[in-house]
């Protein structure tokens, strides 16, 4: 899977970047020598919960500290656990959770009829626990292939079979797979009652974030990662990773009859109020450990911070710039 991210400023060299197993420390774990003979500074917000890589991320801190001494990393926590164990081991951090980056004008709510009772956005991915939507009807699914591993395909199967009901919102008539746009995403979130969310481990899930700009409220399972920061009493249900339960709890939400405009606007007011303080704490922390002013006036600066570059586009990108 590749890494998000971008140059958010050349001078003073500044860039924000995902972050995931083994590649902790983002770009710079996979070209060092780039910032060998520069100073850099690197913030990282996380692809999947920290909590278990805690002291993975130690070393290969400290190992950066021999082999590129003039960079800085700052690690962005999803969530309040991890924001509390990095700082109890010393790690450089802010409270973050990833999807204040999102681009809110890509997902709206829109007025449609309802077709699908849940949706359920999400990697084709043993970690995803499709089988919980088991019970759950006129389901629609959208999903991602990263890899045509053997595993991969061999789930993918499974759950094809076992959700055999369920509209898969990729494929045309003859099952050819495709990737949506936003605005197809949106669409379909749209002529959907619920948005479903069922690992128990991961990031901080884009999904959630979508469903809930788009009006629609969410069914979850109790998750480490941080997608849970903006759920509510209102706009959310936590539901034991029981299918049948899952099942009931749609229902349940389903027949609050919630407004879209006022779970829209509640997720906004809350990402709105996060992305004042993250840029308050950064314009802070780097006035006082580095002297660097006026990068981060603007929330506009992390525009398209979630564009995913391969490996190939991330060396020629840092070589351009």
């Amino acid at each position: 899977m590749p890494l998000r991210g971008k140059i958010i400023s050349k001078d003073p060299l500044i860039i924000i970047s995902s972050m995931r197993e083994p590649f902790f420390l983002g770009v710079a774990s996979k070209f060092p020598l780039h910032f060998v003979d520069k100073k850099s500074y690197h913030i990282l917000s996380p692809s999947w919960s920290l909590i278990k890589n805690i002291q993975h991320i130690k070393v290969q801190l400290n190992q950066a500290q021999k082999i590129i001494p003039n960079a800085f990393f700052l690690i962005l926590a999803n969530e309040e656990v991890e924001y509390i164990q990095l700082k109890r081991h010393g790690i450089p951090c802010l409270l973050a959770n990833s999807n204040i980056f999102i681009n809110e004008n890509d997902f709206r709510p829109i007025e449609a009829e309802i077709k699908y009772s849940a949706m359920y956005n999400a990697a084709l991915q043993p970690y995803k626990r499709h089988h919980l939507c088991e019970y759950v009807s006129d389901l629609a699914l959208i999903y991602y292939i990263w890899s045509n591993t053997p595993e991969n395909e061999k789930y993918t199967s499974k759950i094809k079979s076992l959700l055999s009901s369920a509209t898969f919102l990729n494929e045309d008539c003859k099952g050819v797979y495709r990737r949506l746009s936003c605005t197809e995403v949106a669409e379909a979130n749209a002529r959907s009652a619920v948005g479903l969310c069922l690992s128990s481990v991961e990031g901080a899930m884009r999904a959630a974030i979508e469903y809930l700009l788009c009006g629609i409220p969410i069914v979850s399972t109790p998750s480490w990662g941080g997608r849970q920061r903006y759920f509510n009493q209102f706009n959310s249900i936590l539901s034991a990773p029981d299918p049948k339960k899952i099942a009931y709890a749609i229902k349940t939400i389903e027949s609050r009859s919630l407004s879209k405009t006022d779970i829209r606007n509640e997720t906004m007011s809350i990402i709105k109020f996060e992305r004042n303080n993250f840029l308050t704490l950064l314009s802070f922390l780097f006035w006082e450990l580095f002297k660097i002013d006026n990068i981060f006036n603007n929330f506009t600066v992390f525009d398209d911070s979630l564009t995913y570059r391969s490996w190939d586009e991330w060396e020629a990108y840092l070589l351009k710039n």
